[in-house]
């Protein structure tokens, strides 16, 4: 990024936030260096002052910092690896295909170089995008509509191949857990070392479906 930096031949203001040693940091007066951040208001207040957030990675997995920025109104610019390509399109950003300095040159020569409508209407397709796709009420909704059913297994330990009751005692604390009446497990084949017989009950599993299942998981 520093290298790509570099290079940029426009009119533009640019702020780092994270921990950056100083003999790496660029002289040149439109370039800011914060450090790291921990106030969150603090933060929140810089990125409502930006335009566009510049995260070049080699790898990720679904990083905050992107869905901060986009709650934020902020357009992406961002390398597609993990996650990103989930949050970040053509709609409200840019994806790089790899964090060369080239690469992130042209990306943000791209972006800074589009009107300003197109950038404001990029930083409002984050807020819906945000708001549509990636808020806790949804994700919760939308995880919920995926499950069809939940399976609830317990053991009954070794002793219960000399003492078939723990059976028995572990099917009731399932019970009460789950509050519906579980099937007995059984093995599926012998094992001579822990006295186990094919078909021995082992333990107990309750499947839950519907509402008992959503009663559950709440």
């Amino acid at each position: 990024l520093n290298k790509a930096l570099t290079q940029l031949k426009a009119n533009f203001e640019f702020h780092f936030v994270g921990p950056f040693k100083k003999e790496q940091q660029i002289n040149n007066p439109n370039i800011c260096y914060h450090g790291a951040i921990h106030d969150t208001q603090k933060l929140k207040n810089l990125l409502d002052q930006m335009d566009i957030l510049v995260l070049p990675s080699y790898s990720e997995g679904m990083p905050n910092v992107i869905l901060e920025a986009m709650a934020r109104g902020c357009a992406i610019l961002a390398t597609n690896v993990g996650a990103v390509g989930l949050m970040v399109t053509e709609q409200n950003g840019l994806l790089l295909a790899n964090s060369k300095p080239n690469t992130i040159l042209l990306g943000i020569q791209t972006l800074i170089s589009k009107p300003s409508s197109d950038i404001d209407q990029m930083k409002l397709a984050s807020l819906q995008k945000v708001k549509s796709t990636f808020i806790w009420e949804v994700i919760v909704e939308e995880f919920l509509s995926k499950i069809s059913k939940v399976v609830i297994n317990i053991g009954a330990g070794s002793e219960s191949v000399s003492d078939s009751k723990k059976v028995n005692d572990a099917a009731s604390a399932l019970e009460l857990i789950a509050g519906q009446k579980p099937i007995k497990t059984k093995a599926k084949k012998a094992i001579a070392g822990f006295k186990l017989r094919e078909g021995m009950a082992v333990g107990a599993k309750v499947t839950l479906r519907k509402s008992v299942m959503y009663e559950f998981i709440d």
